[in-house]
């Protein structure tokens, strides 16, 4: 008698939860690809960096060590005493040296020449100042 009527709706191709499903998912997994990307991307880019650093690093190490080098030759004694020669500068000499004598000035040691002379071995740098007087006296002599 009475039976429930049915209604025959044409039935979709398409399975609208399936597809809105697999997108969500296709989203997904577009999202974290994305993201592994950028993180990947960002690592590279700084290992990059860092290996340019280190080279502008050994570049000013080896900068620096040059200069040291440099600086070490232009210090060296013999090359200062050269250069003092070739600006016209000589050793003094005993009768060129003025000494100053303050009288009221509050000092520990008399400052007159004959206090300052001293009986202990020569330090290096009169050892290397004599040697030098006797060259330049040699060439002096040398020179017509």
């Amino acid at each position: 008698m009475n039976e429930p009527k049915t209604t025959d709706a044409p039935k979709s191709l398409v399975d609208f939860d399936l597809a809105r499903t697999l997108l969500i998912l296709v989203g997904v997994i577009a999202l974290v690809g994305l993201l592994y990307l950028a993180q990947s991307t960002h690592a590279t880019l700084t290992g990059k960096r860092v290996v340019k650093l280190q080279q502008r690093l050994e570049m000013l190490r080896r900068e620096n060590a040059q200069l040291e080098y440099e600086i070490a030759v232009l210090t060296a004694p013999h090359r200062i005493a050269e250069r003092a020669t070739r600006l016209g500068l000589r050793p003094l000499t005993p009768t060129q040296a003025k000494y100053i004598v303050i009288t009221d000035y509050p000092a520990m040691f008399s400052a007159t020449p004959s206090a300052m002379t001293s009986t202990s071995p020569p330090s290096a740098l009169e050892v290397l100042l004599s040697r030098w007087r006797e060259r330049a006296a040699g060439r002096s002599l040398a020179s017509p």
